[in-house]
């Protein structure tokens, strides 16, 4: 049975049990990380301070280094869970700062053959979505993006304003390359106030979900060996 017809197959009853299903595992998943994030932190100062002991030898300090290193590295991706989400807190979310809050988690999730690069206009808001949410809306669609591929990909991750027919716009694009990407299995344009089909895999699906709270819209452009994904947000603001 292809996954679509697994989608159809399921019952609102069963798709209700999936949704609280992720809840719980999200919330578990944030206390993990809090968790974590405290140990990293005493990891940390502990390192130094055995760092800054004049007897230390040059083997220790090299260890203390290592240590440094690669804790710094677990605790920049638990910051990053914890960026994510959470529909509490100020609206009116500074683009460039919800991804670069994110870059460590995507660094660590994303298939060594991708590579990962990220152009962002640093006087961008979405006033009507806080950081969190911004934040998961672009992970959905750096994890989708990278399904999409097959071996090694490039993928772009940009964000900018411009002025369209009516309002300035805002723009939160995803672009993938990849020589055996599946065009095919490019989701359709989207708008708010249509049902999001129920065939999207969890990471758009999420991410549309979110974006409609905030009027986004979806459009999407397929050339061979390219797929650019767009979320489109009207209420956009300049950060003084």
């Amino acid at each position: 049975m292809s996954h679509d017809e697994a989608l159809r197959d399921t019952s609102p009853a069963d798709l209700r049990g999936e949704r609280d299903q992720l809840a719980l595992l999200w919330q578990a998943a944030r206390a993990s990380a809090h968790q974590l994030n405290n140990a990293y932190t005493v990891i940390l100062a502990e390192a130094s301070f055995i760092e800054s002991e004049s007897k230390a030898t040059p083997e220790l300090l090299d260890a203390c280094s290592q240590i440094q290193e690669q804790t710094e590295r677990c605790a920049a991706v638990a910051r990053s869970l914890l960026a994510l989400g959470g529909s509490g807190g100020p609206r009116g979310c500074r683009l460039a700062s919800a991804l670069q809050r994110i870059r460590p988690l995507v660094d660590g999730v994303k298939q060594p053959t991708t590579t990962f690069e990220l152009r962002c206009d640093e006087a961008v808001i979405v006033s009507a979505l806080t950081e969190g949410e911004v934040a998961t809306i672009a992970l959905g669609l750096i994890l989708h993006g990278e399904a999409l591929a097959v071996g090694a990909a490039c993928i772009r991750v940009s964000a900018a304003s411009k002025p369209e027919a009516e309002a300035e716009t805002s723009r939160l694009r995803v672009e993938i390359e990849s020589e055996g990407i599946e065009t095919g299995a490019a989701p359709e344009a989207w708008a708010p106030g249509t049902e999001l089909p129920q065939t999207l895999d969890v990471p758009l699906y999420a991410a549309l979900s979110i974006a409609s709270r905030a009027g986004g819209s979806l459009e999407v452009q397929v050339q061979p060996g390219r797929i650019e994904l767009s979320l489109c947000f009207a209420q956009v603001a300049a950060v003084e």
